[in-house]
């Protein structure tokens, strides 16, 4: 009986073997069929159709790839970049991780520059009890709001906070001609066109708007970064890559920004710190300390403390980045070290090109300094530097020079102030004409107009600007005028304006002309909390 069921089974593999073979075949004619049949069709299409073809199909797959990688994949990469670094990508990547605020009652707080130094918003989320988040990049113009407003009310805000000043509608478009002021609407279209909000960000929703007014180049350069993405990006596409590189795998030895804890003396932007210093570290391994640190002089002589007792000592012989290691001694989380350096360096060395007050720093740490988790999505999150506390520190006679110094010293010589130059000008004249609006203004009418027909409330603030440079105009008919024209856009249901341009009258508050110091952003973010809880309330 098991020889026979073993036969029996044996045939049935067999029966199944012949049936697996013959659908095989079955399938293998008719791929080959048909692959017959396509050539024979593809061979029976011209030359110059299989060529169009052809690159249609490439387009349509580099499309779908691009619009994969570069519109969606590429925002999931880790965020390691700090504040104020690569503004164009990490105002990208916000657009595109900001959370929907539906029932959180969210606020999101837009403008340029000038609002992102006027607002802390995790001081304003503790004020209010509800999120407070950036929409904002450098150089945000009332038209780029305008035309970012469908994506921000698809996110469902309460409120929208648009802190703005005068030099966000462009004032540098205008030009003086026999003494006036006239606003020059070619040359705006030219420039926008050029511009990077306008190629990153809205290249065709801006050409299809401004078609009529474009030259045919611009056409073209608009037409091609509205395709694909990565043409878009291409400027900043590796800065999140290099990010991660550089803090993952060289611990931080060439960046923007410092990240790492803050010794209790301070610590300038740039990793920069006092010759003696102490600081409360953590580690990342345990009992070890093992940090990068910059030596800026030779034979400077470095000495680390613990509790008194000293746990490192070394003359180095040349500058340059070093690793410091040693065993500490302490067994909480923390460990408070003292580190004393015999030697300084003038900023004047570090930076040439330093018009401020001249500062003696002593070592540079590395980016994640005493720090061992290296935190993302922290580009809109701003700590306050020395460079903040040296202004608020001065006499109003040792700002006044070391701000004219910054500002205005060999300024024909150095090109990244001549807009500065050219807007004071055109302040100094506009200020004496009477306001006309132009196509700024209408923008950011029009966006407010929509606005009007939503739920969300809309709150536009005019802030203060630095008392030294506003005495030209800001008494004058045409700011009366300009202060009246947005005050014309309320409704009292959504839409409120409020001017607060005398606010802060110190002009030790303010780092340049427009952009305040943390601590003048404390006092202003807590202005916008007492407005904003007037409205929501």
């Amino acid at each position: 009986m098991g020889n026979t069921l073993s036969r029996g089974l044996d045939s049935s593999s067999a029966l199944r073997g012949k049936k697996r073979k013959r659908f095989t075949n079955r399938v293998k004619k008719y791929f080959i069929g048909a692959g017959q049949l396509t050539m024979v069709f593809w061979k029976s299409i011209p030359e110059k159709i299989q060529i169009l073809l052809v690159s249609l199909l490439f387009l349509v797959s580099v499309s779908i790839l691009d619009r994969l990688i570069f519109a969606k994949a590429f925002y999931q990469f880790p965020n390691l970049m700090e504040w104020d670094t690569s503004p164009w990508y990490n105002f990208a990547h916000l657009k595109n991780t900001v959370p929907d605020q539906g029932d959180s009652k969210g606020i999101f707080v837009t403008g340029s520059s000038v609002s992102l130094y006027s607002a802390l918003p995790g001081r304003m989320t503790e004020t209010l009890e509800r999120p407070v988040l950036f929409y904002s990049h450098v150089a945000m113009s009332p038209t780029d709001f305008s035309f970012y407003l469908d994506s921000i009310l698809e996110k469902e805000p309460d409120v929208i906070l648009y802190p703005l000043a005068p030099s966000d509608f462009q004032l540098d478009f205008h030009k003086i001609e026999n003494g006036e002021s006239m606003f020059q609407y070619d040359k705006w279209v030219e420039d926008y066109s050029h511009r990077n909000p306008v190629m990153y960000y809205y290249p065709l929703d801006f050409l299809k708007t401004y078609r009529q007014d474009l030259k045919k180049d611009d056409v073209f350069n608009l037409l091609t970064k509205s395709i694909f993405y990565i043409n878009r990006m291409r400027n900043f596409v590796t800065d999140p890559f290099f990010a991660y590189y550089e803090k993952v795998n060289r611990e931080g030895r060439s960046y923007h920004n410092y990240t790492g804890t803050v010794p209790r003396e301070g610590i300038w932007r740039k990793g920069w710190v006092a010759p003696n210093f102490h600081i409360d570290c953590e580690l990342k391994e345990k009992g070890q300390f093992d940090e990068y640190v910059f030596i800026s002089q030779p034979q400077s002589d470095l000495t680390i403390k613990e509790e008194g007792r000293v746990v490192f000592q070394q003359v180095f012989q040349k500058t340059g980045w070093v690793k410091i290691r040693f065993q500490t001694n302490s067994k909480g989380p923390l460990h408070p070290l003292e580190f004393t350096l015999d030697k300084t360096v003038s900023s004047r060395i570090i930076d040439p090109k330093s018009y401020a007050k001249e500062q003696f720093y002593g070592l540079r740490l590395s980016q994640n300094f005493c720090k061992k988790d290296i935190d993302e999505n922290i580009s809109y999150l701003r700590r306050e530097v020395l460079e903040d506390i040296s202004l608020g520190s001065m006499s109003p006679e040792e700002y006044r020079e070391d701000y004219f110094n910054r500002l205005e010293k060999d300024i024909h010589a150095r090109p990244e102030l001549f807009r500065t130059l050219h807007i004071r000008s055109i302040k100094s004249v506009i200020g004496k004409e009477e306001f006309k609006p132009w196509i700024e203004f209408e923008n950011l009418k029009k966006a407010i107009e929509k606005v009007k027909k939503t739920k969300t409330r809309f709150v536009l603030i005019n802030i203060p600007e630095n008392p030294l440079e506003v005495e030209s105009y800001q008494n004058e008919k045409w700011f009366e005028g300009y202060l009246e024209y947005l005050k014309g856009m309320e409704d009292g249901k959504n839409i409120f304006f409020f001017d607060r341009h005398d606010f802060i009258t110190d002009y030790r508050y303010f780092l340049d002309v427009n952009h305040l110091t943390y601590k003048g952003a404390n006092l202003m973010s807590d202005e916008y909390s007492k407005i904003l809880r007037s409205i929501i309330e």
